[in-house]
């Protein structure tokens, strides 16, 4: 077991936090305005606008916890690769 005098903590940027939830409220209204919207379509605009739901959800979402990770203080030196972040990205827009 670990002793807790090891433990490292963190402390949290607010700003980050709220700018958070306020990109998880806008990127979900979004997308529910098109999920809405995609009942009154037809042919391949019923198709983009449900892409379009989807990929503006999942950015919303990926950019959600993405920043949440970036609030996070740590009193050690934390580092993201990039190409993995941009991995991380597509998994969360494209449809799998």
């Amino acid at each position: 077991m670990i002793s807790p005098a090891l433990a490292i903590s963190g402390t949290y940027d607010h700003g980050l936090v709220i700018l958070s939830l306020i990109i998880a409220v806008f990127s979900a209204y979004a997308a529910l305005d098109l999920a809405g919207r995609v009942t009154s379509a037809h042919g391949p605009t019923r198709y983009l606008r449900l892409s379009g739901g989807a990929a503006t959800m999942g950015i919303g979402i990926w950019s959600m916890h993405y920043l949440g990770m970036l609030a996070f203080r740590l009193p050690v030196p934390v580092e993201y690769d990039w190409h993995t972040v941009a991995l991380s990205f597509l998994a969360a827009i494209l449809p799998l």
